[in-house]
């Protein structure tokens, strides 16, 4: 293990109060090594070299919105996460799931992704 060490920062839902927690080589960090290594092992890369079809790709904004959704953040993370108001967030996704014929987010994702858009 030798000298890592983790950082954990603190924050609320209501506000960043821009502390951290600071790890030491501990069965605690262990623990975070090992959590971090199965969350990293589940992902799945994310291309941002725009579509593949050579169509025009959705817009920034767009790209960023499916970026959250793949990831997994819920509405709420994704309007704090892009400046927007949780209702705009939910007007944009079932915008694009219209715009894209899917009838389920999971449907959007793939969709998406088959589009070389993710």
């Amino acid at each position: 293990m030798g000298d890592r060490l983790a950082i954990i920062p603190i924050s609320s839902s209501e506000q960043d109060v821009g502390v951290a927690y600071v790890v030491h080589p501990s069965s605690l960090l262990d623990a975070f090594i090992t959590l971090f290594e199965a969350e990293w092992d589940r992902g799945i890369p994310l291309s941002i070299d725009g579509p593949v079809d050579g169509a025009s790709g959705p817009d920034e904004e767009t790209r960023d919105l499916l970026t959250l959704l793949a990831s997994g953040l819920t509405d709420q993370g994704i309007a704090r996460s892009l400046g927007w108001s949780i209702r705009t967030t939910q007007r944009r996704i079932h915008a694009l799931m219209e715009d894209l014929g899917a009838t389920t987010r999971f449907q959007l994702g793939m969709t998406a992704t088959a589009r070389g858009w993710l």
